[in-house]
């Protein structure tokens, strides 16, 4: 059984985790055979935060193992695809082969995106421009990694004969897509699985789908990975989660609530009754279950807390030998 670590790297501007704290994480995932992954968010104004390919490259420097992760890069379609490309590519040379890019198209509204639209602005886009421009910048950076000439005519960008360098040392570079399929719009749900068949290596889904949902997101997403000729046996799925342990449940909701609202902004009662795993250690791993057993390959795990060191030891001891892989 895989588990990923989110480091909460917007933390760091409100005092909640200190740069030493997040590479002293970083570097506790890589000795365990826990987690096989480190993450980190993503957001470049309507949620600040150290710039998540920065992060990435000073973990890179700390770590020999795990794989690292954005989760979920929401301003893919802000970066100019070219200049991602080699960037990324950079960090996958640094950290021999580990990079992993999990793109979204952000969000314009919902919990806890009160600026989204704000960033919109700003940065000089169009809201509705970002499934053009989340799928011609996942056709470019693929193709410029392969390492041959690529000459690209599209819709928001066009160049003749390009290169880059460096090249990455994972062949091919693994691409996987965030997204939430909105089963209560049969139409968009079906758009959105199709999207992810088509494009990704993997998925990552966030927020507030209970167990249940996201078993409904994954039984449509298989069926569009078998249309489309893959096997949705070998294909990821991860739930981006929130978890706060404490013997006091009461503590542990208001501990994980209080972080979540300083980190994110106000939400409803109800999404963070869902997205916030809070409470003493059978309770969070019964919570954590019951994804794997939903068909979540890769919880991706952040501590909804102020005080994240304790946290990560807590779960070790408590928490994760209570979990068991699904059948």
């Amino acid at each position: 059984m895989k588990l990923g670590l989110s480091l909460p790297n917007r933390g760091i501007l409100f005092g909640a985790i200190s740069v030493p704290e997040i590479l002293e994480l970083s570097e506790i995932a890589d000795r365990t055979d826990v987690f096989d992954s480190v993450w980190v968010g993503d957001s470049l104004i309507a949620k600040p935060r150290l710039e998540s390919v920065v992060t990435l490259s000073a973990i890179a420097a700390r770590t020999q193992r795990v794989r690292l992760g954005t989760a979920c890069m929401a301003s893919f379609v802000y970066r100019n695809p070219i200049v991602l490309a080699i960037q990324w590519a950079s960090l996958d040379v640094l950290s021999g082969g580990r990079a992993l890019l999990c793109a979204c198209m952000g969000a314009s509204t919902g919990e806890g995106m009160g600026a989204a639209q704000k960033e919109v602005r700003v940065l000089g886009f169009r809201s509705r421009e970002r499934v053009g421009r989340f799928e011609e910048g996942i056709e470019i950076v693929r193709r410029l990694w392969n390492g041959t000439s690529v000459t690209h005519r599209g819709a928001y960008y066009q160049f003749e004969d390009l290169t880059i360098e460096p090249h990455p040392v994972q062949k091919p570079m693994p691409v996987w897509v965030a997204n939430d399929p909105n089963l209560d719009v049969p139409d968009v749900a079906e758009r959105q699985c199709r999207r992810v068949a088509s494009l990704a290596d993997g998925w990552m889904t966030d927020g507030g789908p209970t167990p249940a949902v996201f078993a409904e997101r994954w039984k449509i997403l298989s069926r569009c990975l078998r249309e489309a000729g893959r096997d949705p046996d070998g294909f990821p799925t991860a739930y981006h989660m929130m978890i706060n342990i404490h013997d006091n449940r009461q503590r542990a909701w208001e501990d994980g609530v209080g972080f979540l609202t300083r980190y994110y902004g106000r939400m409803r009662d109800d999404f963070l009754r869902i997205w916030l795993a809070a409470g003493p250690p059978a309770e969070v791993a019964e919570r954590i279950q019951a994804y794997i057993d939903a068909g979540c390959r890769l919880p991706v795990l952040r501590f909804a807390a102020w005080d994240a060191p304790v946290q990560i030891r807590r779960f070790l001891d408590t928490v994760y030998p209570r979990l068991k892989p699904a059948p």
